[in-house]
């Protein structure tokens, strides 16, 4: 499978997978609540762009018109992408080292699923946002 490649190879490595700032990692996963592979819808409007299918215009009432047009089509065919579980990324990706205080996801719907897939591993965040 190809992300136990990678979490293999992030453990060896000397830098992580993905871009390192000081206080991120930008990994090139979806986190999902399940490992493996999961269709990525791509839209429009890049803050649109989710595992979560297209919203119909009516669960956008609360949204300016540009992301109610743009949410509602479609703007590339989707993609399948690679999946991890928070769990996974913070139990066995993270260097020994490393212990993450705060959580932000940003995952356009998806952001539940996401928190609840760190399981036993979410105890250890300080700060969910």
């Amino acid at each position: 499978m190809a992300t136990a490649r990678a979490s293999a190879a992030i453990r060896t490595a000397a830098t992580p997978l993905g871009h390192c700032a000081a206080q991120a990692i930008i990994l090139p996963f979806a986190v999902s609540n399940a490992s493996g592979y999961a269709t990525f819808h791509v839209n429009a409007l890049d803050g649109c762009s989710s595992l979560l299918a297209a919203r119909s215009g009516a669960r956008l009432a609360g949204y300016p018109e540009y992301a109610r047009r743009a949410c509602v089509t479609r703007g590339a065919p989707p993609r399948r992408v690679p999946t991890v579980t928070l769990f996974e990324v913070l139990t066995q990706w993270l260097p020994a080292h490393v212990t993450p205080t705060l959580l932000k996801t940003d995952a356009q719907g998806f952001d539940l699923a996401i928190v609840q897939s760190a399981g036993s591993a979410l105890r250890q965040l300080h700060t969910i946002i």
